[in-house]
């Protein structure tokens, strides 16, 4: 066969990545960039950020949290440029997408919206796989607290946004009035371990791989390196474990 004739036949996959000035979208576009068979297109709400200087081309849609425009606007988009694919690029964005991912002209890559709204809460997580994996203790009022001090979380923030560890009661009510929305669970010390996966479109895990978070900042990694084999294999079967009860697809992994 004429290898010619194949790459001349070979379509071009247009992909969108919104936003595309976040980290993540900015990692999304490194990972694509090297792939002659994919054209990117970024679109964020915000005019000023590093997409207009990555991207060929970033369109400015209204911000998600304030308007429900955006859809339309993304749409538009979409059949100007005839994307095959939307990749959204923020926790905040995923979650409006959902609520109108029947919406949009085009696919979606995440995973089914009821395992993503599973993800997006610690609260469910930790519920589903209760007895699947060791979990911290959860405390579910600041009574029920024997030993302190405790760490907390917002339910469905990211990136460490909102963590500490607090002292005492009167700690977590200086900063929070209402706790229904916080995952307050016992302070685990020690190494800090991340595994990241991937799991094809249908949720068969493909590869994990596990790493020390050895130096931390703003809730990422600065620099990691591979545990000892006895650790590995423990969290590789905690990888195994997860992915058998909830089929994520793509790029996904877990902390602890």
């Amino acid at each position: 066969m004429n290898t010619s004739t194949m790459k001349s036949n070979k379509k071009q996959w247009n992909v969108l990545i919104f936003p595309g000035g976040t980290e993540i979208g900015l990692e999304i576009g490194k990972s694509l960039g090297m792939c002659k068979e994919v054209k990117m297109i970024s679109a964020s709400s915000i005019g000023y950020n590093h997409s207009s200087f990555f991207f060929e081309k970033n369109y400015i849609v209204d911000n998600v949290l304030s308007s429900n425009l955006f859809i339309e606007q993304l749409n538009k988009i979409i059949e100007e440029e005839q994307i095959d694919y939307l990749i959204p690029a923020n926790p905040l964005v995923i979650d409006k997408i959902l609520d109108f991912r029947n919406e949009i002209n085009c696919k979606v890559l995440l995973s089914q919206s009821e395992i993503v709204r599973i993800t997006r809460s610690k609260h469910h997580t930790y519920d589903l796989l209760n007895g699947i994996i060791p979990l911290p203790e959860t405390f579910y009022n600041l009574e029920s607290i024997a030993k302190w001090p405790v760490h907390i979380k917002p339910n469905n923030s990211y990136g460490s946004q909102g963590t500490f560890v607090a002292e005492s009661k009167e700690e977590v009510l200086r900063r929070y009035q209402v706790i229904d929305d916080l995952v307050i669970q016992e302070n685990l010390t020690g190494a800090e371990y991340t595994v990241d996966c991937f799991s094809d479109s249908k949720g068969r895990l493909l590869y994990a791989g596990p790493r020390i978070r050895e130096r931390i900042r703003m809730g990422t990694t600065m620099h990691s390196f591979v545990p000892e084999e006895a650790i590995k294999n423990e969290l590789l079967s905690f990888a195994n474990r997860i992915s058998e009860k909830l089929p994520l697809t793509g790029i996904w992994f877990f902390s602890g």
